[in-house]
């Protein structure tokens, strides 16, 4: 089992990593869950503030779940694959939002579970690219595709940018440490939360829980213009994002 830590006892080395070469973090802080079935865009569609109907397999987007008063219950990004869709979100929030997604399923042909099995790691870093020769990556920001990363079949996520890039790697759990020592042996440096959040605060990336919350509504974070499509139709909450958009 791969486990997070804080720091492997030098920061600034791992952070000069991150910035100028290639770090590798286990973000504890994600867990994911998938839906299937045949309504599952429109459903989330109508619970997210991102645009989701339109996504074809190989993209995702990022955005918030709101509740009906408009404020943030999570972020998400969500992955389009062609039978299903993954959600990435606050692991302190999982549960609470898969029993909210929940509430909301009455005849709609939807399944929610969680994404079990995978390990999300993330490669940070102007020399990720290098680290993960042979692998086509994804152009497009939250694009996503499945890959042989180092002998272990992975799906590679293009992140925002962290003031350098970013991927997030979903590795089976039972092999990510043997790929994180692969990685290790391309140059890669293992880092822990205290560099990686530097790293963010540096890039101005807020971060769920610490910066902003359930008591926020999705303009107070500084990502609207990421998170939050004022075209893509009804969803809950957004009359009440929507005004504050449009009258202020």
């Amino acid at each position: 089992m791969l486990e997070p830590a804080a720091d492997y006892r030098d920061v600034d080395a791992e952070h000069r990593a991150l910035r100028e070469a290639c770090g590798l973090f286990v973000p504890s802080r994600i867990r994911g869950l998938e839906m299937t079935g045949e309504d599952r865009a429109r459903f989330l569609g109508g619970l997210v503030t991102c645009e989701v109907k339109s996504l074809a397999p190989g993209a995702g987007a990022y955005g918030f779940l709101t509740q009906v008063k408009g404020r943030v219950l999570a972020d998400v990004t969500v992955l389009a694959l062609p039978d299903r869709l993954w959600l990435a979100l606050p692991a302190s929030e999982a549960d609470v939002i898969a029993e909210h997604l929940g509430k909301y399923v009455i005849v709609d042909r939807v399944e929610i579970r969680p994404l079990a099995g995978l390990l999300p790691l993330a490669l940070i870093g102007p020399g990720a690219a290098a680290a993960l020769a042979g692998v086509e990556l994804p152009e497009t920001l939250y694009g996503h595709g499945e890959a042989d990363v180092h002998g272990v079949r992975t799906r590679v996520v293009r992140e925002a940018d962290l003031g350098t890039p970013a991927w997030t790697l979903w590795a089976p759990e039972d092999e990510a440490a043997a790929l994180a020592e692969r990685l290790r042996e391309h140059g890669v440096r293992r880092v822990g939360g205290r560099a990686w959040d530097r790293l963010r605060v540096e890039a101005g990336r807020p971060l769920f829980g610490q910066d902003f919350g359930p008591d926020h509504f999705p303009q107070e974070t500084g990502l609207e213009a990421e998170a939050v499509s004022y075209s893509k139709g009804c969803y809950l909450g957004q009359e009440v994002v929507a005004r504050i958009h449009y009258r202020g």
